[in-house]
Parts: structure tokens; C-alpha cells; sequence
């Protein structure tokens, strides 16, 4: 779960202007974890997938999926809307 919200705000604190929004709630026997910002850069999709921005790809963009893999993996659930850009 550290690791999930380390992520989580790791990316948000980047691509924010100036605002986060993080809320938590248990709905419907799921725990429902939402992150919104006002980001600085129009965000990059492919896919179901983000792509980062950053120059270097190798050692950047790995924290959305790492986001996804540890959802899926230790929390055996998946991501229904990962990202929504409006």
C-alpha cells in the first residue's frame, strides 16, 4: 500500500500546477482510491496506457504501471478507470 501511494503522489506532486485531490472511500465492498490534478502538461495516452513526457524514457514512465501492477497483483483487483483526461 506504501508503495501504491508513494506512486500515486509521486506523479501527482509532478505533474500539478497547483492542485491534488486525493480521496479514499469503501464502496460496494471495494476500496475506491481517487487522484486528480491540474496538470501542467496535456497528458499522452496510448491505449489504457500513459506516456511520460520526460527525455529519458528508460528511467522515466514506469510509475503508473507500477501503480497498476502492484493494484492487480497484491491487492488481487484491477484498475476500472485508470485515468480519465477531461
Amino acid at each position: 500500500m506504501c508503495s501504491l501511494f508513494a506512486n500515486l503522489l509521486e506523479n501527482a506532486v509532478e505533474a500539478a500546477k497547483e492542485e491534488i485531490t486525493v480521496t479514499i472511500r469503501y464502496e460496494h465492498n471495494a476500496l475506491i482510491i481517487e487522484e486528480h490534478n491540474d496538470y501542467q502538461i496535456e497528458p499522452i495516452i496510448r491505449g489504457e496506457r500513459l506516456i511520460t513526457t520526460k527525455k529519458n524514457t528508460l528511467r522515466h514512465g514506469l510509475g503508473t504501471y507500477n501503480i497498476e501492477r502492484i493494484v492487480c497483483k497484491n491487492m488481487k483487483s484491477r484498475i476500472i478507470n485508470f485515468m480519465q483526461v477531461l
